[in-house]
């Protein structure tokens, strides 16, 4: 069980999911290898085990990263799996890209690294009730 970010591109005027146009179109993200770069760039440590799947080990969490195999990018994903230090790194990878995220259980539905870490923590919770460890 994983916890969930969705990275594509956002219009950055918007402090919610239900301020996005509905005519809004996305752009594409940037070359596969642009983005491979600046995950690395932040995250040096990352494996890239296929063109469209990579993992990032921490002490005390695991991010994979599905990046599709569209190329230009689209639009990809972080599971986060394990502890809430993933978040941090999370954020510094969007910030290196210049992206923004969905987060599913997040008031605005927007990945926000102080805000999401409270749905972060419902979701460790939730997944300790079902007796999944991650």
């Amino acid at each position: 069980m994983s916890f969930d970010i969705f990275v594509q591109d956002i219009p950055a005027a918007v402090k919610s999911v239900d301020e996005i146009p509905e005519d809004f179109v996305p752009k594409p993200i940037a070359a596969r290898s642009a983005v491979v770069a600046a995950i690395s760039k932040v995250a040096p440590e990352v494996k890239f085990y296929s063109p469209e799947w990579g993992t990032i080990d921490g002490d005390s969490y695991r991010i994979d990263v599905n990046l599709g195999l569209n190329d230009p990018v689209t639009a990809f994903a972080f599971h986060l799996h394990g502890g809430e230090g993933g978040l941090f790194l999370v954020a510094d990878i969007l910030n290196e890209l210049g992206l923004r995220a969905f987060t599913p259980g997040t008031e605005s539905g927007l990945f926000e690294v102080d805000r999401t870490s409270e749905a972060f923590l419902w979701w460790q919770q939730y997944r300790n009730q079902v007796g999944r460890s991650d």
